[in-house]
């Protein structure tokens, strides 16, 4: 299981893949793919806050096996009199507000947008999901939720020709729920889990930190209270995904049935100035 990156420098960029299966290897021609996608995106990035110019070129610094995975490095690739924009930055802006389900600017993002799209078509089938940390406190999850993300971006403009009134909320909010932990996928840096509500049944996708692993172990199968930032697409009532801060043990509530037919019924006696 891999854990929080601590060893990226400044202008440094890791990339890891997962299988779709729990024991299952990564198909090299997806990894290339992808690892290909992700620097044209970055490239994309980097001309889009740099008035149209390619400021940088990406390199690879480090290539491993296990779980494929590769670091590159943004290098200054102009000498220009004013302050160049950092394309990993840029990328990492445009991916989070994304996530959150609000529209970047596609007269500047349009591109990136674009190739985040294509860097998370293929989630869930021909891999399982993939890591992008642009420090050692940001990771971006690559996979469907985030495909669906950019389609809706790209999709603004129909939007806007044809608006339908919002029947739920959209956005976001730190919020609680009650339910059953399941697991989902435990791999990686950012784990995802399933609660199953307590009140009627339905499902949340949630994902949690590396850190969360030993929590999530022992709440398997128990009902907990999940609580974290929940985003809505405004699709319905529940959340799309929630992004989880703490998963607390929640104690079931006694079971009153024992007490049936333990009691009389009986008459409450009449109190001074009742009938005033």
């Amino acid at each position: 299981m891999a854990h929080k990156v601590d060893s990226l420098r400044a202008g440094q960029v890791l990339f890891r893949v997962h299988a779709q299966a729990l024991d299952g290897e990564v198909d090299a021609g997806v990894f290339a793919a992808k690892l290909t996608t992700l620097i044209k995106a970055l490239k994309a990035a980097d001309r889009a806050v740099n008035k149209g110019l390619s400021a940088h070129q990406y390199t690879i610094a480090k290539l491993h096996t296990s779980s494929p995975t590769a670091i590159l490095n943004e290098r200054l690739a102009l000498a220009v009199p004013y302050p160049l924009l950092s394309g990993i930055s840029a990328f990492d802006s445009c991916a989070d507000t994304l996530a959150l389900g609000e529209r970047p600017d596609l007269e500047i993002f349009g591109g990136t947008v674009q190739k985040i799209k294509s860097l998370a078509t293929g989630a869930s089938n021909s891999f399982g999901y993939a890591e992008i940390w642009t420090d050692n406190d940001s990771v971006v999850r690559v996979d469907p939720f985030l495909r669906e993300r950019a389609d809706a971006a790209i999709a603004f403009e129909r939007e806007l020709a044809a608006p339908v009134k919002a029947r739920w909320f959209k956005g976001n909010v730190f919020a609680s729920f009650d339910g059953t932990l399941k697991a989902v996928d435990l791999r990686g840096a950012v784990p995802q889990i399933k609660l199953t509500l307590k009140a009627g049944g339905k499902d949340i996708d949630c994902i949690c930190r590396a850190e969360h692993f030993e929590e999530i172990k022992e709440a398997l199968n128990r009902r907990v209270r999940v609580s974290g930032r929940a985003i809505y697409d405004g699709k319905s009532g529940l959340p799309r995904r929630v992004e989880v801060a703490r998963i607390d043990l929640t104690r079931e509530a006694g079971d009153v049935s024992r007490w049936r037919g333990s009691f009389e019924p009986f008459d409450t006696p009449d109190w001074p100035g009742d009938n005033d």
